[in-house]
């Protein structure tokens, strides 16, 4: 499965925001 760059970008920052999330709730 090959990703466009726009397409990981948007998977990288949905993950950081929500790593941001649980570096909250913890």
């Amino acid at each position: 499965m090959s990703l466009n760059r726009s397409e990981k970008e948007a998977v990288i920052s949905e993950v950081t925001s929500l790593a941001a999330k649980a570096q909250t709730l913890v």
